[in-house]
């Protein structure tokens, strides 16, 4: 089962839960807000034994922009190759379908992409990245920002989801200011990381600072992780 039927039938029990409720006349406040805050509090202990069970390992992330493949390579802390895994992203693929790419909505200097259900896929190539909004309710996000065209001066991307991970993919070259917030869920932002409940991350490249042309990345999410790398 993929991810995303997984998020789908999470989605249609949890409506059938509260239709039955509804029906028996119980009062939904009373009933839901406990056993939510149980399943939340053990699944957060179950994440972070989790967590603290793996062995410490750094990652190496690679991206192919002809291809449209991002590969992962995680490495162990006594140099040994533990996983190695390939993504197909927005690119074409001799092997694998092809996802479609997300219509932008121009307002003037603002570019904004917004969905309510299902994953999306966003490729930036050619995109004004002066003023870019993007919303997504329930669903996984992928934003490749290879190819998209700095404005002089700071560059904006605010990204806003709330049941869902996220992957953002910076290109090496780009002067990035880069601020992640999750609500629940694991956060890795350029070699940083953080886990479990209320997470926030900060990071910028050397040459933000200096740079006559630059982008502020904020990326705000509220169940799900967030993952930011530079390709």
């Amino acid at each position: 089962m993929t991810k995303n039927s997984t998020i789908w039938g999470g989605v249609l029990i949890l409506l059938g839960l509260l239709l039955l409720l509804n029906s028996l006349r119980i009062n939904l406040f009373h009933f839901v807000l406990p056993l939510g805050l149980i399943v939340l509090g053990g699944w957060l202990v179950y994440r972070k034994t989790r967590a603290e069970e793996q062995p410490k390992h750094s990652a190496h992330y690679t991206y192919n922009s002809e291809q449209g493949i991002y590969t992962a390579t995680v490495t162990s802390s006594e140099g040994t190759t533990r996983a190695s895994a390939t993504v197909h992203t927005t690119g074409p693929s001799s092997d694998q379908p092809r996802h479609t790419t997300e219509e932008a909505k121009v307002f003037g200097d603002k570019v904004k992409y917004s969905k309510f259900l299902g994953d999306m896929f966003i490729t930036c190539e050619n995109v004004n990245l002066q003023n870019v909004e993007i919303s997504i309710f329930i669903g996984d996000l992928e934003i490749n920002l290879a190819g998209g065209k700095l404005q002089p001066g700071l560059n904006r991307v605010i990204v806003s989801g709330f049941l869902g991970d996220c992957l953002v993919l910076i290109p090496k070259d780009m002067p990035v200011h880069v601020h992640c917030s999750g609500f629940i869920g694991d956060v890795e932002l350029l070699g940083k990381r953080g886990s479990g409940f209320g997470n926030t991350l900060d990071s910028e490249t050397p040459e933000y600072t200096a740079a006559t042309s630059k982008l502020y990345v904020a990326v705000n999410n509220f169940i799900g992780d967030i993952r930011v790398f530079r390709v």
